[in-house]
């Protein structure tokens, strides 16, 4: 009897030592877990030399990359700048812990810049025909295609039932310095040897033209002469023209071409925030800050981009999911701007244009001047009155052009005062321009309140390492 308490505490310890045991044996039997954001697994990458990677490991873990050490941040997240070779290119990855290892293979394409097909072969290669992507176009747009094949054939291309075979021509290219030698370099090119067998042809879309998800058909015909053994690069098959001495292959652009007809304007409307519209798909600015329910007519798509048109001569784009079509029959958006009213309001130039609908618009800063240009889209000039409303210290003046069809332009030119800063906006259907005076001295930041980037968009933005989205990030 006297022994039972201390071996009663024997077992107590003994048991408390196995349940620490097996706690520890799972923590260190935890899978390491490896988490790429991006690059996308077999996703095609332009031409680069290198790219960034980035992504999440479980935390603790170190990684290396292809053989790199890479920095993990204590959450777990990593991003690196690696060095990439064109064609199909693999990124190995492999985190540690301790003991405990894994592993990850992660494939992506490089697209090859200079790749070409030999001169001794029957091809054409996939990947460089274009379209790649789907798109929707009009009568009277400009349609160009492309393939790398063998060089010295004769190609054509064609849209079977709407376009008959057209010429296209081998030009190759030279290559260019890159961007990084043209910024940061002498912008000389390393070598000037040009990649031949690059074919491109283009085309208007003619008036009769009609049909949906249409092929772009290329053929390419080979002297015999050039092609020692048919070595053959291309799945397609090759066809000896009787007995003459051509061999012809064909074969088609990877996107489909739909074409839309004229007889009614097909009107969007921007259902994000606020809206970049850019001059192209993924280019430069054309205009910032549109907001919701802005109204334009889509003239056709590329890829995941909506063509716009803001005025005639005035093409622009937005993501396709930044707008909704409203329903056939809808009106083209157009309006008459009859008064203009130019108002003081303490520190703030305000300048308001009533129109009859929301529609695009452009600002643009001359600071040197004083001058800002409000152009306003789809609008035809009836004014006859400017109203200034205690203007003192802040408008000089305001002068309205009809600049074109369809572009109504608007200068306003300021007093002599710091500009701490604008915006331009909608309330119901006029739109409105603030200029804001800054103070002539600010001793102190006390009871300043400074607002950085609230809210966001349905867009939910750009996706870091750990997987948290920008529309999460914000306020």
């Amino acid at each position: 009897m006297t022994t039972s308490g201390p071996i009663r505490v024997r077992g107590a310890a003994i048991l408390a030592l196995m349940i620490i045991a097996l706690i520890v044996g799972a923590a260190s039997a935890e899978q390491i877990e490896i988490t790429v954001r991006y690059p996308q697994k077999d996703q095609k990458l332009p031409a680069v030399d290198s790219t960034f990677i980035l992504g999440q490991v479980t935390p603790g873990a170190s990684l290396e990359i292809n053989g790199i050490k890479v920095p993990v941040h204590q959450s777990g997240g990593f991003l690196a700048y690696l060095d990439v070779s064109p064609g199909d290119f693999m990124f190995k990855l492999k985190a540690k812990r301790g003991k405990d290892s894994a592993k990850t293979d992660w494939p992506v394409l490089i697209a090859d810049r200079y790749r070409a097909v030999p001169r001794d072969s029957l091809g054409i290669l996939k990947g460089y025909r274009a379209p790649s992507d789907d798109a929707e176009l009009t009568a009277g747009d400009l349609l160009e295609v492309s393939f790398r094949g063998t060089p010295g054939g004769v190609a054509t291309f064609s849209i079977p039932g709407v376009i008959p075979q057209r010429a296209m021509v081998e030009s190759g290219f030279t290559p260019d310095a890159g961007w990084g030698n043209e910024v940061f370099g002498s912008g000389a090119l390393a070598d000037t040897a040009t990649v031949a067998g690059i074919y491109r042809g283009s085309v208007y879309i003619p008036d009769s033209a009609v049909g949906t998800v249409l092929p772009v058909v290329f053929t390419l015909r080979i002297p015999r002469t050039n092609i020692k053994g048919v070595n053959k690069l291309s799945q397609m098959p090759s066809i000896a023209i009787g007995d003459s001495a051509y061999f012809e292959l064909a074969d088609t652009a990877a996107g489909k071409i739909s074409i839309l007809q004229n007889d009614y304007p097909h009107v969007v409307e921007l259902i994000d925030s606020v809206q970049t519209v850019r001059a192209g798909p993924a280019r430069g600015y054309v205009s910032i800050y549109q907001p919701k329910g802005v109204r334009f007519v889509s003239t056709g798509r590329h890829s995941t981009w909506r063509r716009l048109r803001l005025a005639p001569g005035w093409p622009a784009w937005v993501p396709d999911t930044s707008v909704v079509d409203l329903p056939a029959g809808t009106p083209a958006p157009h309006s008459y701007v009859k008064t203009i009213r130019c108002t003081g309001l303490h520190d703030t130039a305000r300048t308001e244009l009533f129109l009859d609908e929301k529609l695009p618009f452009q600002v643009e800063e001359h600071l040197d001047e004083n001058l800002f240009v409000l152009r306003v889209f789809g609008v035809t000039s009836d004014t006859d009155w400017i109203r200034y409303m205690n203007t003192e210290g802040l408008i000089d003046r305001a002068e309205w052009s009809q600049e074109s069809e369809g572009v109504y332009r608007l200068n306003v030119y300021l007093e002599q005062f710091l500009i701490w800063g604008w915006d331009c906006y909608y309330k119901g259907n006029t739109l409105v321009l603030d200029v804001e005076r800054g103070p002539k001295a600010t001793p102190s930041f006390k009871d300043v309140r400074f607002v950085i980037d609230p809210g966001h968009s349905k867009d939910p933005g750009a996706i870091g390492p750990t997987g948290l989205k920008e529309a999460e990030a914000n306020l």
